[in-house]
């Protein structure tokens, strides 16, 4: 509760959370560091004489690379570095200055004031996975704090035309959020803001994962839902974008077919795809077939000369949906004799012949 006594809902919660966190992400295991101090080359032990081959550390297994920067070093699984003359240091947990701090005082025993220059060379520990309907699905590092749920699905090229409305977020699990940004407070399973304020939907990819730990974000519902794709992501997070349903169009339009959901298709926009509704058409008892709670079908009928002309507003489809086009009785003769006057009879559109007429 909010100190205006409104509720703020569990998603904007998640959305304030994240971004009052403030700092760089901690190193991580996998993620690969170049260190170089001036002076020292720590890519060779004979840099210091009484440290050399006969007396001193051998050079680490984990250097996999000599820049002109300095040696490269990956942080292994159990989140240790180790470098000739420092020796080993748990890495994981520690951001880039306080990596650098503990080498620099690791160093002080051989050198006055060192400078340790330290840059992290790729970010293996900050991945985000980014499935479903975008063009290039897969992992994707996140090089900065303040990186989107929008910023990753631009990585991943962007959504498909088969993309739905929905984008479902699952954070990372509690011990993968212990690594957020330094300076924000760690969120495990059970705290209030990992409960999704939506239904949550168990969707493909999503597998071991418990439902209140997983945030739907319906871009249908307006702007006040498109700002939630500016949610900070954290390492370890999952992104998924559904495929759009479909909505059947049938009864008396040019061209009864299925359609896949776009975000924003209306009952109006999909009949248009149909090629919009025949001269014999009852335009104002439009069915829409509805799968309701528990299997069950509710019938909606719509006006479309009210929504045509504006007097009520459109209506969303949802998927499955079957959007049903009655004839009017009063039009029917009209609309044979008008076939038979260009003889093209048996050309009519199957919605004739299926109803008997």
């Amino acid at each position: 509760m909010d100190p205006a006594g409104l509720k703020v809902s569990r998603l904007e919660q998640l959305w304030q959370s994240r971004r009052s966190g403030t700092g760089d992400f901690p190193i991580g295991p996998g993620d690969v560091i170049s260190v170089y101090v001036p002076g020292l080359d720590l890519g060779h032990t004979s840099a210091v004489p009484t440290l050399s081959a006969e007396g001193g550390p051998a050079v680490s297994d984990q250097m996999i690379d000599q820049t002109v920067d300095g040696p490269t070093v990956k942080v292994s699984s159990q989140g240790n570095v180790e470098l000739p003359l420092v020796g080993r240091i748990h890495a994981a947990g520690l951001t880039e200055d306080q990596l650098r701090d503990a080498i620099r005082q690791r160093l002080e025993k051989y050198m006055y004031d060192p400078e340790v220059q330290l840059t992290v060379r790729s970010y293996n520990s900050r991945m985000v996975s980014v499935s479903g309907e975008v063009r290039n699905p897969g992992m994707y590092p996140i090089g900065r704090t303040n990186e989107s749920i929008r910023d990753l699905i631009v990585q991943a090229g962007g959504t498909t035309d088969n993309a739905g409305s929905r984008i479902i977020l699952t954070p990372a699990p509690a011990k993968l959020t212990d690594l957020m940004a330094v300076g924000s407070a760690p969120l495990s399973p059970t705290d209030s803001t990992y409960a999704s304020d939506m239904n949550p939907l168990a969707a493909p990819g999503l597998s071991g994962t418990t439902l209140n730990s997983t945030y739907v974000i319906d871009l249908s519902k307006g702007q006040a839902n498109q700002r939630y794709l500016n949610i900070p992501v954290r390492p370890g997070d999952t992104i998924f974008i559904p495929q759009a349903g479909s909505v059947t169009i049938i009864g008396w339009v040019y061209t009864p077919k299925t359609i896949t959901i776009t975000p924003g298709l209306t009952v109006l926009n999909a009949i248009s795809q149909a090629g919009g509704t025949l001269f014999a058409a009852d335009n104002t008892r439009i069915k829409i077939m509805r799968e309701g709670h528990g299997h069950e079908t509710k019938i909606v009928v719509v006006n479309l000369d009210d929504i045509r002309s504006a007097k009520v507003p459109d209506m969303l489809v949802q998927a499955n949906d079957v959007i049903d086009v009655p004839y009017s009785a009063a039009k029917i003769p009209g609309y044979a004799l008008y076939y038979a006057a260009q003889g093209v009879l048996s050309f009519a559109p199957a919605a004739l012949m299926v109803n008997g007429l």
